[in-house]
């Protein structure tokens, strides 16, 4: 079955996180996901995703921006779910999806 996960990553510097979230982005790249990175530090680490397309938001006010967009995305999909009586967003049939 299909899910969307959610996840927290934390740890200590140098303990992987930064490798735990290129691979992750690398795969969700490759299932045909759509990445937005806030990036707070700006440390050019996520360049490479850039070069692929993938939005990188670095300024304050960008993400809260972003952060809001998205918020607003989720709360009409729930709103598209709960109308057709699904359970989740992937429970629908793609007729009933419409690409946001």
């Amino acid at each position: 079955p299909y899910s969307t996960p959610h996840v927290l990553l934390a740890g200590a510097t140098g303990s992987g996180k930064g490798g735990a979230i290129r691979v992750t982005a690398a795969a969700a790249l490759y299932g045909g996901w759509q990445l937005i990175v806030l990036d707070p530090k700006e440390a050019g680490e996520y360049a490479w995703l850039e070069l692929l397309g993938v939005p990188i938001v670095t300024r304050l006010q960008e993400q809260v921006e972003t952060l809001e967009r998205l918020a607003s995305l989720r709360r009409a999909r729930q709103e598209v779910v709960r109308d057709r009586g699904a359970d989740t967003w992937l429970a629908l049939t793609s007729d009933w999806r419409p690409c946001w």
